[in-house]
């Protein structure tokens, strides 16, 4: 536990200020893991290190992940972005979103390997991990209408994600406001007053919907009500769902490390009493 601390106040923060600014490439990580680990036990591992990783009340000796350190100082730059100062790097990074409709791209359902756009390393970073905690797959009739075709991981023409701002301009944001009252696509409906142009844009993204989403909707007789998109992001935490303005560096910390590890992690009774023995 005294080598933890030490490495907890001596270490990690000289990592974490320069990993806060700079891209940190997955054999640094390794590398800084070694050299702590190796420092905590003179050597090999006596136990596995998400046992160590664990609380002490799990067994553990609540030794933190570096990665998942790295993840949430990821997340909480994408939420500095939102905050209400001016900055160079916030004017550089939403240049690079603004053809995926800037701000807007933190409530979609995206793949950055999707997108049209590109980010510098340490940004794409951050949209990884963003992307990690709040990705999902609509299943039901109310998910799939409610789901912001923008963007979207699912929707692609060519392997690419759509983000078709004329159609966003006229309200047009999830899939479900491409159906009519009539039950209709919005090309196939002759009422809906749209320009040619646009009923083609239309009918490009309607086409690229997934099979079963567009079975999904077929099969429903009624429209569901559509939520409307919140000002503020939220992210899908372990707490649940929360607007990213009140979302804290621990909270994420906390997700990354329980996506990372799971029940099967846990540390055994051999572990325990290693564990034991030191405290």
């Amino acid at each position: 536990m005294g080598k933890i601390q030490i490495i907890k106040t001596f270490a990690i923060p000289k990592l974490m200020f320069r990993a806060s600014v700079i891209s940190t490439p997955n054999k640094i990580v390794k590398e800084v893991n070694s050299i702590f680990y190796n420092f905590i036990w003179n050597g090999k591992d006596n136990v596995k290190r998400c046992a160590l990783i664990s609380d002490i009340d799990k067994g553990g000796l609540k030794m933190l992940d570096i990665e998942s350190m790295i993840s949430a100082r990821r997340v909480i730059c994408l939420k500095k972005v939102l905050e209400d100062y001016p900055s160079t790097w916030k004017s550089f990074l939403n240049s690079c979103i603004l053809s995926v409709g800037g701000r807007l791209i933190l409530h979609c359902n995206f793949d950055t390997v999707k997108l049209k756009t590109q980010f510098p390393k340490y940004y794409k970073d951050c949209f990884d991990i963003w992307s990690g905690l709040n990705s999902r797959t609509p299943a039901t009739f109310n998910d799939v209408m409610n789901e912001i075709m923008w963007n979207n991981r699912f929707i692609c023409i060519d392997k690419k994600s759509v983000y078709i701002s004329d159609l966003v301009n006229l309200g047009i944001m999830k899939v479900g406001d491409l159906i009519t009252d009539n039950n209709l696509f919005l090309h196939e409906d002759p009422s809906v007053q749209i320009s040619p142009e646009q009923r083609f844009f239309i009918m490009g993204v309607v086409h690229a919907l997934p099979s079963d989403w567009k079975t999904i909707i077929r099969s429903s007789l009624c429209k569901n009500e559509i939520r409307p998109i919140h000002d503020t992001p939220y992210i899908k935490l372990n707490c649940g769902s929360l607007p990213i303005s009140d979302v804290t560096s621990k909270q994420i910390y906390d997700s990354v490390l329980r996506k990372k590890t799971n029940s099967s992690d846990s540390p055994t009774k051999n572990n325990r009493q290693i564990l034991r023995h030191s405290h």
